[in-house]
Parts: C-alpha cells; sequence; structure tokens
C-alpha cells in the first residue's frame, strides 16, 4: 500500500496523469463577499473551529503556438526527463519515507513539520524539472502544450480517435507541426507511460 505523503507526492508531481488539470473555480458560496465568517473561524457559538481552506495549485499554463524549433527542444527535453526520472522518483521515495519516519517518531506534533518537509522534496523536483527546461530553452507552457500534442497523437494511433478537441484547442498550424514529428513524439509518450508505471511500482515497494 502507498502511503499517504508517497501518493501526494505522486498526484503532486504529476506522475499519476501527464496532463495537470486546472484548478476548478470557486464555487460562489465560497467567495469572500459571500460570507462574513472568515475562514478558520467558528460560525456561532458553541461552532466547532473550520478548518483552513486548502490552497489551489498554481494555473496550468495555457497553450502557445509551437513550431518545428519547439519540436526539437521538447525532444530534447522529454528525453533527458525521462533518462532522469527513475532515479529522482526513488530519490523523493527515500527523503519521503525519512520524513515519514520521523513524523511517527513525533506523533501528531510532528504533523506540520511533515507536511513543510513533503513540500520542500516536491518544491525540489519542480525546480529540477524548470532548470531541465531553461537550459534547453524551453518553457514550461511550451512543454505543456507539447505534451498534450503527444498524448492526442497517441490516441489517434491507440484508440482510433480524431484531432477535433487539439486543433480547437492549439490550432491547425500547432496541430500540423506535431503532426510532422508525430512518431518520435507518439514514441515518447509511451515511453512516458511505461516510466510512469515503473515509478507507482517502485512507489509501492517495501
Amino acid at each position: 500500500m502507498i502511503r499517504p505523503l508517497l501518493l501526494s507526492a505522486l498526484v503532486a508531481a504529476g506522475t499519476l496523469t501527464a496532463c495537470k488539470p486546472s484548478a476548478p473555480a470557486t464555487p460562489p458560496g465560497d467567495s469572500p463577499a459571500a460570507s462574513a465568517t472568515p475562514p478558520g473561524s467558528p460560525a456561532g457559538p458553541g461552532a466547532r473551529p473550520q478548518a483552513p481552506p486548502l490552497a489551489m495549485p498554481p494555473p496550468v499554463p495555457g497553450p502557445v503556438a509551437i513550431d518545428d524549433k519547439t519540436v526539437e527542444k521538447f525532444i530534447a527535453y522529454d528525453k533527458k526527463y525521462l533518462a532522469n526520472l527513475p532515479q529522482r522518483m526513488q530519490a523523493m521515495r527515500d527523503e519521503l519515507r525519512k520524513v515519514e519516519a520521523a513524523q511517527r517518531a513525533a506523533g501528531a506534533a510532528g504533523r506540520s513539520q511533515a507536511d513543510a518537509a513533503a513540500r520542500g522534496v516536491l518544491e525540489k523536483m519542480k525546480s529540477q524539472d524548470a532548470a531541465m527546461r531553461a537550459e534547453l530553452g524551453l518553457s514550461e507552457a511550451e512543454a505543456q502544450t507539447m505534451q498534450e500534442l503527444a498524448m492526442a497523437l497517441s490516441a489517434v494511433k491507440t484508440r482510433k480517435a480524431d484531432l477535433v478537441d487539439a486543433t480547437k484547442k492549439f490550432g491547425e498550424r500547432s496541430v500540423a507541426v506535431a503532426q510532422r514529428h508525430e512518431a518520435e513524439l507518439v514514441a515518447l509518450w509511451e515511453q512516458h507511460m511505461k516510466v510512469f508505471q515503473d515509478a507507482m511500482k517502485m512507489m509501492m515497494q517495501k
């Protein structure tokens, strides 16, 4: 069974799904103007204090136009990313297990320190990703767009899907550029799936 911190790490690091979901919109009733009761304050006499709202993840970068040079940079980045991911995930697992061991030793008092330490491990991975992108001159938005295009092309091949939605989202020009590199992009996507499955198995190992 995956421990809570390890499972949270997999989700936050994007290893359960390659395309991160956008942050959901705040329901009207949750807006500051809709309630005079501050988060974490009792609603009235005898009421239990409410837990503060969870921090929402940063928004996913929107799609950007791509060209052949962008594809070349993404392919170089993705190959390096996948080559380094297994050892990076193993290092993250080992660090998080140390955090969990320290939390068990400290009991309830160690929960906040454990959460902070776990966030630090994930931020370290994100910083490593950003450094690899910067080294190749690839922006986060470009990488996200290319990853989604690769997934769409793979769906055409494996599930006989079409590119209608991808064309609406990314534009005909970007889709046409991706199609010129279809074989390599689909192969990379398939490798992603294999690497992520292996990462899940590794995380579940004792």
